[in-house]
């Protein structure tokens, strides 16, 4: 999409690969192996039932990991680092043994989240940062985008708007790396409702979407002035339809696959107009000469 002014086309892949969500929820492989349960057992018993937090040596777990910072009895409680056998690493503040609070989560992969924990679950506002360069700025919630948010990626494109769920829903703003952009409704992740598609050659589609395909009640312009108003099914023009020719003519009628099919009125320039059947963009047979 975005290349040429006839059809939209591969805009579900070009949407569903440039967003691409966290694959795994940060806490699933760390943060629930780690619960501080051994703690619990190999933990003095004066230490367990200190009530004021404290920092202390360093703890090492039974699975390799190792916690550095402060605690409250035998629970981790402030700030603290927290360090998994295979590089992975939390930084941040702990609440009744899980991330809490403000707190940076690095993957081994080069991959970083910073900004707000609870229970061990990115939620509230933070920056997930991807190490081939894609970005989402916004807000999460149990660890999916949520909410208000930005995503940018390697190659200049960039959406900003609402998600849900981890996925693009409510009103938001795409902008591809050749400068054509749409600007409307979301759902699932794909353009669903009403919105503006702008290609970057000029032409423009103001009405309905669904999944990523204009469909139903639109309008399409072109740069040298030609405009299409009508129904859409698919990406193509179907149903009733008027089509306004750049010098002047007029077309009105049906529409199939694009093209038009079926009976329609062409009307010239001086007023006069031509009734008749259309067979696949050509017209087959008059019924009407004024």
């Amino acid at each position: 999409m975005g290349q040429h002014c006839s059809d939209c086309s591969n805009v579900e892949n070009e949407i569903t690969l440039e967003s691409r969500q966290v694959t795994e929820p940060i806490s699933y492989r760390y943060f629930t192996k780690s619960e501080a349960q051994y703690a619990l057992f190999n933990t003095a018993d004066e230490l367990k039932n200190r009530k004021e937090r404290e920092k202390r040596f360093t703890f090492d777990f039974d699975d390799g990991s190792k916690y550095i910072g402060e605690w409250v009895g035998n629970k981790r409680d402030g700030y603290g680092v927290m360090e998994w056998k295979d590089g992975t690493k939390y930084e941040g503040y702990w609440k009744n043994n899980k991330a809490n609070g403000q707190g940076r989560f690095l993957h081994i992969d080069g991959d970083y989240y910073e900004g707000q924990f609870l229970n061990n679950l990115c939620s509230g506002y933070g920056i997930y940062q991807y190490s081939n360069g894609h970005r989402y700025e916004g807000n999460w919630k149990d660890d999916k985008f949520e909410g208000f948010g930005k995503e940018f990626w390697p190659d200049g494109s960039y959406y900003i708007g609402y998600y849900v769920n981890g996925e693009k829903n409510g009103k938001g703003k795409y902008i591809w790396a050749d400068g054509s952009s749409y600007d409307g409704d979301w759902f699932n992740n794909k353009m669903n409702g009403f919105g503006i598609y702008k290609w970057n050659n000029g032409c423009i589609y103001k009405g309905e979407w669904l999944d990523n395909n204009m469909q139903g009640q639109g309008e399409y312009q072109w740069p040298d002035g030609k405009k299409y108003c009508g129904n859409y099914e698919n990406d193509k023009k179907n149903g009733f339809g008027v089509f306004l020719y750049n010098d002047g003519r007029k077309y009105e009628g049906q529409w199939f696959d694009g093209k038009q099919h079926g009976e329609g009125i062409i009307y010239e320039q001086d007023g006069s107009y031509k009734k008749g059947e259309w067979r696949e963009g050509k017209l087959i047979n008059y019924m009407e000469v004024n």
